[in-house]
C-alpha cells in the first residue's frame, strides 16, 4: 500500500508478490484475494506487456483453482482485463465481468473495494468514445459520493473533469477539479497529477494559456519522479487534449504518436486504438 500511494507500481508488485509468498510458507491464506488480486493490477500499471501480465494471471489461476469463489471471480476480472486489452473480448463483455465481481464484494460487505474495481469501467468506456468515457466516470463519482468515500473520490473527480473536458464542458470540469482540490491529500502524487493535469485542460478550454502551461509542467516534474506506466499513459492522452485545445496540434499528434506506439509494443490493442482515433481525430499534420 505505501509503494502503491508512492506510485511506485513496480515496488509495489515486488512487495505483494513477497508478501504472498511469505504467507503460503507460513501456511496461511490471510489477505489472499487482495494480494491476489493485486499481483495482476500492479504488474499491469508497472508497465509489463500484457502477455506477460497474462501469463501471471494463468499461473494465478491454476495455484489457486480450489481457495472458493472470491478468489476465483477476482482472477476472472483480470483475465477480463487482459483479454479486452488486448481486442479478445467486447466491452460488453469486459463490463458484465468487472460487474458481477464487484456484486460479489458487496455481498461480503467490501462495497468500497467493489467500487475501486470498477475503476477499470473508465477505459472500457474510453473505448467506446468520450461520451461514454465521461457517462462511466461522473457515474464512479456518484458511487463514491453515496459510499461517503473521500480516499479516492479526489482522483475520481480528476477523471471527471478531464472527460467533461473531452466533450467541450469547461466550466462543470472547472468545478469538479476545485471539489477534487478540497478533498486531495498534499501527498499523495496521483492525486496532485491528476489535478493539474485535468486544470491544465480546464484552462485551455477557457484560453488561459499560461496557467495551462504551468500546470503541465508541474504535473510533469511529478510524472519523472514515479513508476506508474498506465497512469502516466492516462496523463499523456490527457495532455494531448490539452495541446490540441491550445491549438498546439503538432505536439498533441506527437504525444499520441508516442503513446500509440507504446501501447502496440506492450500488446495494448484497444488503446493503441483509442490514440489512433485521435489522430485522425486531429486530421492530416499540416506541411508548413
Amino acid at each position: 500500500m505505501v509503494a502503491w500511494a508512492e506510485c511506485r507500481a513496480t515496488r509495489g508488485y515486488h512487495a505483494v508478490v513477497r508478501c504472498r509468498e511469505l504467507l503460503r510458507q507460513a501456511g496461511s491464506t490471510a489477505f489472499e484475494v487482495d494480494l491476489i488480486t493485486n499481483i495482476p493490477v500492479t504488474a499491469i500499471f508497472s508497465g509489463r506487456p500484457l502477455d506477460e501480465v497474462a501469463s501471471l494471471v494463468a499461473e494465478l489461476e491454476r495455484e489457486t483453482v480450489d481457495r472458493g469463489p472470491l478468489v476465483a471471480a477476482g482472477l476472472r476480472v483480470a483475465r477480463a482485463r487482459c483479454d479486452f486489452h488486448a481486442g479478445l473480448i467486447s466491452p460488453d463483455e469486459a463490463r458484465a465481468g468487472a460487474l458481477a465481481y464487484a456484486e460479489l464484494l458487496r455481498q461480503v460487505g467490501s462495497s468500497l473495494e467493489a467500487e475501486i474495481s470498477l475503476s477499470f469501467l473508465g477505459p472500457v468506456a474510453l473505448v467506446e468514445g468520450t461520451e461514454a468515457w465521461e457517462r462511466a466516470v461522473r457515474e464512479r463519482v456518484e458511487r463514491f459520493e453515496g459510499l461517503g468515500d473521500r480516499m479516492y473520490l479526489a482522483n475520481a473527480l480528476a477523471e471527471w473533469a478531464a472527460s467533461l473536458c473531452a466533450v467541450g464542458d469547461a466550466e462543470r470540469a472547472r468545478e469538479a477539479v476545485a471539489r477534487g482540490r478540497t478533498l486531495a491529500r498534499p501527498d499523495d502524487r496521483a492525486d496532485s497529477i491528476a489535478l493539474d493535469v485535468s486544470e491544465a485542460y480546464v484552462a485551455a478550454l477557457l484560453g488561459d494559456r499560461e496557467r495551462a502551461e504551468h500546470l503541465l509542467d508541474r504535473a510533469d516534474a511529478a510524472l519523472a519522479e514515479i513508476d506508474m506506466a498506465l497512469f502516466a499513459d492516462w496523463s499523456r492522452y490527457v495532455e494531448s487534449g490539452v495541446r490540441s485545445a491550445l491549438g498546439d496540434t503538432g505536439t498533441a499528434r506527437a504525444i499520441l504518436e508516442r503513446l500509440a506506439e507504446s501501447a502496440d509494443l506492450r500488446g495494448f490493442v484497444r488503446l493503441a486504438g483509442v490514440y489512433r482515433r485521435e489522430l485522425e481525430a486531429l486530421g492530416a499534420p499540416s506541411r508548413d
